[in-house]
């Protein structure tokens, strides 16, 4: 496997370029800052990947309507965080939201709705 800082630095600065080009930014950004996030949660670095998450979810929260695949990746995201930081209420709250949303996307039998109540189960014990 990777350096996963020489990751997030890649994503960083794919995330730069596209800062440049307005519209493709918009349109990608809440998804790039949770892979951001995703690749400072692997290097240990749980403060960047805070940051980086909690402005992906501020964009998904103001382009997308409060039922969308990607908002509930973004707090799943989120929970993740909150988790490494050793915030079990709050990550706990993350995946309700992340569970709302996938219930209402996708059938219960899915396998990302499962993951994602497995994954909220844990986090409770």
């Amino acid at each position: 496997m990777g350096d996963p800082k020489g990751g997030a630095e890649t994503v960083a600065s794919a995330l730069a370029y596209l800062r440049k080009k307005e519209q493709s930014f918009q349109n990608n950004a809440g998804t790039i800052l949770k892979d951001l996030a995703k690749c400072y949660i692997h290097a240990k670095d749980f403060e960047k990947a805070e940051e980086a998450i909690k402005e992906g979810l501020e964009i998904e929260l103001v382009n997308k309507v409060k039922m969308h695949p990607k908002l509930g990746s973004c707090y799943i995201t989120y929970g993740d965080v909150h988790l490494e930081k050793g915030r079990v209420k709050e990550a706990n709250e993350c995946y309700e939201k992340a569970l709302k949303i996938y219930g209402e996307m996708m059938p219960s039998d899915h396998p990302e709705f499962n993951y994602l109540k497995n994954k909220a189960n844990k986090a409770k014990s």
